[in-house]
């Protein structure tokens, strides 16, 4: 029987996270960050970067190099090196909305994608078990154990199966979205700065992961002043 793998999503509000880090007045090596909980989960990972692009402010104010420099970091610098480590990175500019909403929507389309799925292999496997004469109450129970194939096809879809969802954000706007992937028995992670997380949205989540006790115990996080990687600086210094 093939072993289940389980994936973890991780999903970064850009504008609130460094936000954060600015309030502890330090500059997060972002590439450092991700492969901490990288290594922490030990399993599949995708990341979903959210942001707001401030390309049409830059442009207003016939300055738009600055962006330009961050949108290539972004999208050539640390995509690639996390392409190396073999993790999945996705970037997503608000355009036309806020960062929350295209959160909300982005990690929506996850949980009902993986939900339709279900609903499909459970219609293939009740069709399964109709066809080796099963009665319908057994299909409906999917009774995996009196059918190999029924079993096998289970295994192949819990492949894809979302394990976790790892917020980088304090904002309690997405204590919703959260609370309805833990109903559906996701596990919540949360990292945010302690006095940037919302009440309800620390309450709701198995575990938090405190800026300040991160940095605390693992000093790398932080991006060095004489390091040479000017696009990083870039980040923090747009909010």
């Amino acid at each position: 029987m093939i072993r289940p793998t389980k994936w973890t999503l991780m999903v970064m509000d850009n504008s609130n996270i460094f936000r954060a880090a600015k309030n502890l007045g330090v500059k997060l090596d972002l590439f450092k960050l991700f492969m901490f909980f990288v290594d922490l989960v030990d399993e599949r990972i995708k990341i979903f970067f959210c942001y707001a692009p401030r390309e049409l402010i830059e442009i207003k104010e016939g300055n738009n190099y600055d962006y330009l420099r961050f949108e290539d970091f972004i999208s050539n610098k640390l995509w690639v090196e996390l392409d190396r480590q073999r993790v999945s990175f996705k970037e997503f500019k608000a355009i036309g909305q806020t960062e929350d909403s295209l959160i909300i929507t982005r990690i929506s389309q996850v949980l009902f994608r993986e939900q339709e799925d279900k609903i499909k292999r459970q219609e293939k496997i009740i069709k399964l078990l109709k066809k080796k004469n099963k009665h319908l109450e057994q299909a409906k129970g999917l009774l995996w154990e009196d059918n190999k194939e029924a079993d096998e096809f289970k295994d192949k879809q819990e492949k894809t199966d979302l394990k976790r969802i790892i917020m980088f954000s304090g904002d309690g706007g997405f204590s919703g979205i959260l609370q309805l992937a833990k109903d559906l028995g996701k596990e919540i992670w949360v990292v945010a700065g302690k006095t940037s997380c919302a009440n309800w949205l620390e309450e709701l989540t198995d575990k938090v992961y405190f800026l300040e006790d991160l940095i605390e115990e693992n000093p790398d996080l932080i991006l060095k002043e004489d390091q040479s990687n000017k696009e990083q600086n870039l980040i923090s210094e747009k909010h």
